[in-house]
């Protein structure tokens, strides 16, 4: 059998929708991945794999999915931040580059970039950030930052992977699709809630909500968001494959 592809993604409601999608589906246990599927997608094999968000998570992941499965190509999909104001909530970018904040830039795959945009999904900016960037103003200082361009995202962990991907010398491409847009906020206490590896704790974010209900209202829009980005990453993805 021909190396898989490995798909790879923070959340694992981020990955779901591709994970209905997927035939003659496996769940594995793996040391440092939080959920393992093997599959198949359009005849071809392929692993998704969700690492867990942040950047402990993120390199953990990304460095025991690229050892245990040796694959022929690195997909990582998940949700970002539009910092373009243009970018609209489930829109897909296909990343062009990679920024991490003080570090180098990275580039795909042309060949995996190629496919992407002859799909009809834009090419952009991805920006790796240390902390969840929860306001308009916030967003637009990333924005800002010289190299950006447009259209450009935000997310927590496309850095680490592409780092490991090149490092391993795996090709390797980004989509992520938009949760909120540059004029939106998110809910501050989101970024008080990480742990020190950069995850968000959720048990604390439940227990947040339930001792302030007022709250919860725009918990329920986020969730509703990335339900709508995980069905458009799962076409981008289903389409990619073929």
């Amino acid at each position: 059998m021909s190396a898989p592809s490995l798909v790879l993604a923070p959340l694992p409601e981020e990955i779901w929708t591709l994970r209905k999608r997927l035939t003659h589906v496996e769940h594995l246990e793996v040391p440092g991945l939080q959920r393992v599927w093997t599959g198949w997608l359009r005849g071809s094999p392929v692993v998704l794999a969700v690492t867990g968000d942040g950047e402990r998570n993120a390199r953990r992941g990304v460095e025991a999915a690229l050892e245990t499965f040796d694959p022929a190509r690195l997909l990582v999909i998940g949700v970002a931040g539009a910092l373009t104001p243009s970018l609209g909530v489930g829109e897909v970018i296909a990343a062009r580059r990679v920024l991490e904040l003080g570090g180098e830039p990275r580039e795909p795959s042309s060949e995996l970039l190629t496919r992407a945009l002859g799909l009809g999904i834009p090419g952009g900016t991805v920006v790796t950030a240390g902390k969840l960037a929860t306001t308009p103003e916030a967003k637009a200082r990333l924005a800002a930052r010289p190299g950006v361009g447009s259209p450009a995202v935000v997310d927590l962990e496309s850095a680490f992977y592409a780092r490991a991907a090149d490092e391993a010398g795996v090709p390797w491409l980004v989509l992520r699709a938009v949760s909120d847009t540059a004029g939106e906020s998110l809910p501050a206490y989101l970024e008080a809630y990480r742990d020190t590896g950069g995850a968000v704790r959720r048990k604390l974010v439940v227990f947040h909500a339930l001792t302030r209900p007022w709250t919860i209202p725009a918990l329920v829009r986020l969730a509703r968001r990335m339900s709508r980005c995980s069905h458009a990453l799962a076409d981008a993805a289903f389409q990619w494959r073929g």
